[in-house]
């Protein structure tokens, strides 16, 4: 897929997905921006404390962060997405040794 079939794609996604319209008047431009943004926070372990700060500090709905989080990964860098999901933070990794303690695993 073309890098312009990517950014079609993902403004597709976002105008599809955005029932609020929170973001339709704004330049597709700065909507890319704004999700590669978002991306890249997600895949450096900084996600909640960008979302948050957009949040508090300019009242954006993180329903709508997350859509452009999302359909970043999703339609513009997908390989980036498998990236981020294959990366277990701590609370996932200590759900998952529960999980094995509770089923009998043990470590070796």
């Amino acid at each position: 897929m073309t890098s312009d079939a990517r950014r079609a794609a993902y403004l597709a996604a976002v105008a599809r997905e955005d029932a609020s319209g929170t973001f339709a008047s704004t330049d597709p431009d700065l909507l890319l921006d704004l999700g590669a943004g978002l991306a890249v926070q997600a895949f450096e372990g900084q996600y909640g404390a960008a979302v948050a700060q957009a949040v508090n500090g300019y009242g954006i709905p993180r329903e709508a962060l997350d859509l452009l989080a999302a359909a970043y990964l999703a339609e513009v860098a997908p390989v980036m997405a498998a990236a981020i999901l294959a990366q277990p933070n701590e609370g996932s990794a200590k759900a998952i040794r529960g999980w094995l303690r509770r089923s009998g695993y043990r470590r070796v």
